[in-house]
């Protein structure tokens, strides 16, 4: 008796990892067609977009491309004026979209990929580029973006605040840093050509807010929105 027991025990125990090796091998397939994100293709990243077809002098038609998804029924393309922070979406049932915006203007944008369901949802990276102006030399740099502390997270009392910033002419020469607890910040901590600053001792469970003003060596300048964080 005591051996059928253990044999049944076995059979058991047997089948139950058999059932759990075959579900976890199906949910790490269903995590990797999940994670699947459409990938931006044009205007590229950080350019000068000269392609489009002009309709005035301040205005053009520019066609956004990007890479799709296997399981994608429609997109959704975001574009934000720079200048502004003005954001407009699209619908699209292709990879590909015709949009007139301003020239001489800094826009980002991005792509969310939408499946059988509309909340099976995956987004690509934000890129950024001028859409090329008449006339334009020199252009202001696209205003920074944070890299810590991200908006809205708790930060110790005392950090490296630190951001990133581009330029189509690579010609950035400083940037001024606002900090303050109130909302839009006005004291300037400091003028530095690195893109950090040492905070020094905040106060405990405080919001601040937070800004950077990029500037390039033809006078040219960019503020990026206004951030924030909680400390400790």
């Amino acid at each position: 008796m005591k051996l059928i027991n253990t044999i049944l025990y076995i059979l058991f125990i047997s089948i139950s990892f058999a059932g759990c090796s075959s579900s976890d091998a199906e949910g790490e397939n269903g995590s990797n067609d999940n994670e699947a994100k459409p990938t931006l293709v044009f205007p590229l990243e950080n350019s000068e977009c000269f392609e489009g077809t002009i309709i005035s002098d301040t205005r053009s038609e520019v066609t956004f491309e990007w890479n799709g998804t296997a399981t994608a029924k429609s997109y959704i393309l975001t574009l934000k004026n720079l200048d502004t922070d003005k954001e407009v979406a699209f619908n699209a049932t292709t990879t590909s979209k015709g949009i007139t915006i301003e020239r001489g203007v800094p826009y980002s944008w991005y792509v969310i990929a939408i499946g059988e369901r509309f909340s099976d949802q995956t987004r690509s990276t934000v890129w950024k580029f001028y859409n090329a102006g008449s006339g334009v030399q020199n252009y202001a740099p696209f205003p920074a973006d944070p890299i810590y502390p991200t908006m809205g997270s708790k930060t110790p009392r005392s950090f490296l605040l630190t951001w990133d910033a581009t330029d189509i002419d690579n010609d950035i020469v400083e940037y001024d840093v606002y900090l303050a607890t109130s909302n839009p910040p006005t004291s300037k901590v400091t003028t530095t050509e690195a893109t950090e600053f040492a905070t020094g001792t905040l106060d405990e469970d405080t919001v601040y807010y937070w800004k950077v003003v990029a500037k390039d060596s033809h006078g040219n300048q960019s503020v990026s929105p206004v951030f924030d964080f909680k400390t400790e």
